[in-house]
């Protein structure tokens, strides 16, 4: 509870100083995304009906498969389709190494004893490691292979259960597939914040290699992912209001740009208690290695640096 309040209070205490900076190198940093998520829907208005036309078709027996195949193929190559698939490889590609360099500026912003004031540019750390564009999507790539990994075992207990049930020809079992989902959902979660901090770990060290960064990442959440968790939480409700709201919203226009204002906030504040939950973690592990810290006024060890108690984050 101390932590979450700790962390909490620095993001709001960055945000209130220094706010446009930091919103504006989110929208750098996802402005990939954005436009992915934009035109994920311009496009699905645009083309859904043809796909249940041929969907239809096909039900119906009007198209054989080859004909489906075929009206599916000639609709995957008109330009806006190839545009997004362009579109979706760039994000795939790049929106790792513009999320380092934002952890760039945010940590240091939080690092800053004037609460990010003295440190200078914004928008030119976002586009500040593109040296490290492999590394940053490595990163990336093998945290979400072992967060698939760790739901391995609850998509075996569901095929098993399926298994079972077609061998003994009971089909009340299957009701335990549930068990099975849960399970995989439990131990993606419990992976994927693991290794959350990794590409912060990364951006912390730019010496450091990925699987460096992935066991930093490891150390400094084993045993606090819960801690994250409810830190990231607690911005939960905006999200909740701007779904509400949106839902409210027939214009499709103004629910998507609603939508989009919204991602760019939640973004701002999750990153920002990311990398503030990171200094947290490496400034409690340097007063843990540097000895209790006096609390009757006396110096310090002569062979230890004097050491701030005032907060985990400064």
């Amino acid at each position: 509870m101390l932590r979450r309040t700790a962390v909490i209070a620095k993001v709001l205490m960055l945000l209130k100083k220094n706010w446009q900076r930091v919103v504006l190198a989110v929208l750098a940093s996802q402005v990939l995304t954005l436009a992915l998520n934009c035109m994920v829907t311009v496009v699905l208005n645009l083309h859904v009906a043809d796909l249940l036309t041929i969907l239809n078709s096909y039900v119906t027996g009007s198209f054989t498969e080859q004909q489906a195949s075929a009206a599916v193929g000639r609709l995957l190559t008109l330009p806006d389709m190839q545009a997004l698939y362009w579109l979706s490889l760039a994000t795939l590609l790049l929106t790792p190494v513009l999320t380092l360099g934002l952890y760039d500026l945010l940590l240091a912003m939080l690092r800053d004893p004037r609460e990010g004031e003295g440190v200078e540019g914004d928008v030119r750390f976002v586009f500040s490691r593109f040296r490290d564009s492999l590394k940053a999507f490595w990163c990336t790539v093998l945290v979400t292979l072992r967060v698939v990994l760790a739901t391995l075992p609850g998509f075996a207990l569901s095929l098993g259960i399926v298994v079972l049930a077609a061998f003994t020809g009971n089909s009340g079992i299957l009701s335990l597939i549930y068990a099975g989902s849960i399970m995989s959902t439990v131990m993606g979660i419990r992976a994927e914040y693991l290794y959350r901090l990794s590409l912060a770990c990364l951006a912390d060290d730019s010496d450091a290699g990925v699987r460096a960064a992935l066991r930093r990442s490891r150390e400094l959440m084993y045993g606090h992912r819960m801690e994250l968790f409810t830190c990231e939480f607690t911005w939960v409700w905006i999200s909740l209001i701007v779904t509400f709201i949106s839902g409210m919203i027939d214009s499709i226009a103004v629910a998507l740009t609603v939508s989009m204002v919204c991602s760019v906030l939640i973004n701002t504040l999750v990153l920002s208690t990311r990398a503030a939950f990171l200094l947290s973690r490496v400034n409690e592990e340097r007063l843990a290695t540097s000895g209790p810290v006096p609390l009757n006024g006396d110096e310090p060890p002569a062979d230890k640096e004097p050491v701030e108690e005032d907060t985990l984050l400064n």
